[in-house]
């Protein structure tokens, strides 16, 4: 039987800082990992409809990679007897996705990539503090799986970016 966590919305950005220094739970390394993927797949969604051509390009690369580091975390979850969280954004990741619709052209390309940078900087601090400190192997392989994974995104947005 799946054991149930504790899900919530977390106040992303604000808690990156401290997860620098802290360890970070597994409900709330498993939460956050849920929500990224599933904004850079709806985000890479509307690159790939909106974009220039590179940004199309990412955008599909976004969509792709994302769709297997959740498979991956699910599969994780599975291993460690875990119920995947609900597939739910936060509020300020729907805010950004609204954002975006609103949006074409160059000022679509530099908003997406300004959101990618900073999407992917906050997740990868939290996925490097879990990786590290982690209290479920099942779910802590994965996010040491994942950490070249985010910092190899992270550096193509900003090298579109320039």
């Amino acid at each position: 039987m799946l054991r149930q966590l504790a899900f919530a919305a977390l106040p992303f950005a604000a808690l990156v800082p401290a997860y620098a220094q802290t360890p970070v739970s597994t409900p709330e390394f498993v939460t956050a990992a849920a929500q990224s993927d599933r904004f850079e797949i709806e985000e890479g969604k509307l690159a790939e409809s909106k974009g220039s051509a590179q940004v199309k390009g990412f955008g599909e690369h976004m969509v792709s990679e994302h769709t297997k580091t959740t498979a991956e975390l699910k599969a994780a979850l599975e291993k460690a007897g875990i119920a995947p969280p609900p597939p739910t954004l936060r509020p300020d990741q729907q805010n950004m996705i609204v954002l975006l619709q609103g949006l074409s052209g160059a000022e679509f390309d530099k908003a997406y990539l300004t959101q990618q940078i900073e999407a992917h900087r906050q997740t990868l601090a939290v996925t490097e503090t879990y990786a590290k400190t982690g209290d479920t192997p099942a779910v802590k392989a994965a996010a040491q799986k994942a950490v070249p994974i985010i910092e190899a995104h992270l550096q193509m947005a900003e090298k579109l970016a320039k």
